[in-house]
Parts: C-alpha cells; structure tokens; sequence
C-alpha cells in the first residue's frame, strides 16, 4: 500500500512523503483525504500586494525573508519562492502557480491573473525541496 497522499508530487518535488498523520496541516486547493507534517521550512512575513508604480505592471507584491528555521538555527538554503494566485471564497482554491528565484518581491500584470484571483500567496522552498506554510495578500 502507498502511504503517500493523492497529492504526493505535486508542483515538481516529493512534497509530504510518509503516512499521513493526525498532527499534520491539510494540503490548500487539492482534494485529498490525508492530511501533511507542518512545514520545518519558515515562511515569508509582512506579505502586502498593492497597487505597482509602473506602466509595466499593475501589481507588486512584497515580503520579508525569514533569517531563522523554526529550531532557532539560521535559515542558510532557501532556493526560492512558489508564487501563487488564489480564489478564496470559505475555502482556498490554487488557480495557478510558479517558481521564482530568491527575492522580496514580485509584480506581475493584471493580463496574468487567472479568472477569479483574488488573493496571491507566496511560500519559501529550501534546496531540500521542502515548502514552508503560505502567507496570503488580498489583491486590491
């Protein structure tokens, strides 16, 4: 029997291997029937999306990278971003994503929201290929 959830490998990496544990986070925007360890990865603080001062883009999206894992010891392997855009209406639906390298910041058109987009959320991935929790921003 495969242990993993229906939703082992999904965006590119072996996200939540193992048997599914009554202590663990569910997976956002995915049918799944298990449930996940919490992130060991930090995630991003101070997530805002507003308005872009640019003729070239409509929004920016900024953040502060965390300098320490949730152990205490320093945050030295972050390898970059997964940005998200979301429909949040009761639940959380993931209408599309995509990798970014390390940054603080993203801006992005409004041509390239997907229909129905109203929040942007932004998680940490580790040279491990582990994901921390998602912050989310309201699109204004």
């Amino acid at each position: 029997m495969d242990e993993r959830s229906s939703c082992f490998d999904k965006g590119g990496f072996n996200l939540n291997p193992g048997s599914t544990q009554s202590n663990s986070e569910a997976d956002v925007g995915w049918s799944d029937a298990g449930r996940h360890f919490p992130p060991n990865v930090p995630a991003v603080s101070n997530l805002t999306c507003g308005i872009a001062a640019s003729e070239f883009y409509a929004y920016l999206v900024t953040w502060s990278n965390p300098d320490h894992n949730p152990d205490g010891s320093v945050f030295d392997n972050l390898a970059g971003h997964i940005i998200y855009y979301l429909k949040v209406s009761g639940t959380t639906t993931i209408l599309a994503q995509h990798y970014i390298e390390p940054s603080e910041s993203f801006a992005f058109k409004l041509s390239e929201l997907p229909p129905k987009s109203n929040y942007v959320g932004v998680a940490n991935y580790n040279t491990m290929g582990s994901i921390s929790s998602m912050e989310k921003a309201v699109i204004p």
